[in-house]
C-alpha cells in the first residue's frame, strides 16, 4: 500500500497473502493503483480511485482501458496488438512485445501529477 507520502522502503509483497476481500480492503485506503490490466485494476476504479494501468495484448479501442479521469494507461505500440479481441490470442512472436515494451519510464512522473504532487 502506497500513499503520497511513502518512501521506496514502504513498498512490499503481498501476493498470495490475502484473500479477496483483504485487496479490495487494502486497495480502498490507498490513493492510487499501479497495476496491469487485470480485475485488480477495475476494482479499483469502481471503488472511485485512480489507476496506473499497463496493458499487454489486450486494446483501448475494446473498451478495456480505464475509465476515471485522472486514470492513465501505458502500452506498447506493436504491429500485432491486439492479438484477439480479449488480448488471448497465442503469441506468434519469440518475445511477446506487446508486454516487454511496455514504456515504464515516467511513472514516478505520472503518479506525482495524478496524486496532486507535481
Amino acid at each position: 500500500t502506497l500513499s503520497s507520502s511513502s518512501a521506496a522502503s514502504d513498498v512490499y509483497k503481498r501476493q498470495g497473502k490475502l484473500s479477496l476481500e483483504e485487496v479490495i480492503d487494502e486497495i480502498s485506503s490507498g490513493e492510487l493503483f499501479i497495476g496491469n490490466d487485470t480485475g485488480l485494476c477495475h476494482v479499483t476504479e469502481a471503488l472511485g480511485l485512480p489507476v496506473i494501468m499497463f496493458m499487454g495484448p489486450t486494446s483501448q479501442y475494446y473498451g478495456f482501458s480505464p475509465t476515471h479521469e485522472r486514470s492513465l494507461y501505458r502500452y506498447a505500440q506493436t504491429a500485432c496488438r491486439p492479438c484477439h479481441h480479449y488480448g488471448a490470442g497465442e503469441c506468434k512472436r519469440s518475445e511477446k512485445f506487446c508486454l516487454t515494451k511496455v514504456p515504464y519510464t515516467g511513472i514516478k512522473k505520472d503518479a506525482d501529477h495524478i496524486l496532486g504532487l507535481g
